[in-house]
C-alpha cells in the first residue's frame, strides 16, 4: 500500500494515524464503489492486526490454516465480503474447500467456508 493510497476515497481531512497504520498491512485492492481492500501476508509482521478495525474497517482472518487476512475499509456487505475471501483464496498456498474464515458482525462472530469462492476457480 502507498500513501497516496490511503487518499484515494478519503479525504486527508478525514485521514488520521490510524489510517496511515494500513501502510504495514500488505497489498491493496481498490473497488468501483467505496470499499477498499487490504490484504496482509500470512507473517506476524504484516498480518492485518484487530486493532485496525473500527466502525468503517472490518477484518476476514483465517480460521486455523495459514493464510492471509482481509482488512475491508468500507460497508459491510455481502459484495465486499465475497471480495474479501476471494483474495484470501487468492492468496493461500494450496486453498481447500473446508477451510474457514472469521469476522465480526454487528450480531456477533461469523463464520464461512471457502468452498463456494474456490468452486468458482481462480480470479481473473
Amino acid at each position: 500500500m502507498k500513501l497516496e493510497d490511503l487518499f484515494a476515497h478519503s479525504d486527508e481531512k478525514h485521514t488520521g494515524m490510524d489510517d496511515v497504520a494500513l501502510l504495514r498491512v500488505g497489498d491493496t485492492s481498490v473497488s468501483a464503489t467505496t470499499s477498499r481492500w487490504c490484504s496482509g501476508a500470512t507473517s506476524s509482521r504484516t498480518r492485518a492486526s484487530p486493532d485496525l478495525e473500527n466502525g468503517s474497517r472490518w477484518l476476514v482472518v483465517p480460521n486455523g490454516f495459514n493464510g492471509p487476512s482481509a482488512l475491508v475499509c468500507g460497508p459491510r456487505g455481502e459484495a465486499e465480503l465475497e471480495v474479501a475471501l476471494r483474495l484470501i483464496v487468492d492468496y493461500t498456498r494450496e486453498p481447500r474447500p473446508d477451510y474457514e474464515v472469521r469476522w465480526k458482525s454487528e450480531d456477533g462472530p461469523c463464520a464461512r467456508s471457502l468452498a463456494a469462492v474456490i468452486l468458482e476457480g481462480p480470479s481473473a
